[in-house]
């Protein structure tokens, strides 16, 4: 795993310690930089487990990562779209 303040990737299958918490998609950047995928492009992340996080509450994961929603991972929506395409 690639891990820089709060910019992650990880490419390998290696074991990852199995939890019990929930993250939510808060956000995406395609033109952050992360080191290890091929490209940048990132998912904002709020995660429940956050108190050790640097950025609050909020993680930046790659589009590449290949745990993130791995196994036994479901999705949850009750959103409504945004009425801009940008946040004030």
């Amino acid at each position: 795993m690639f891990l820089r303040a709060t910019l992650n990737y990880c490419d390998s299958e290696s074991p990852v310690d199995s939890l019990v918490h929930m993250v939510a998609i808060a956000g995406w950047d395609d033109f952050i930089s992360i080191a290890g995928p091929p490209v940048p492009r990132a998912w904002l992340i709020g995660d429940s487990l956050s108190e050790d996080l640097h950025d609050g509450e909020y993680l930046w994961i790659s589009y590449y990562d290949t745990v993130f929603l791995k196994e036994n991972s479901y999705a949850v929506s009750f959103v409504q779209p945004a009425a801009k395409d940008t946040i004030e």
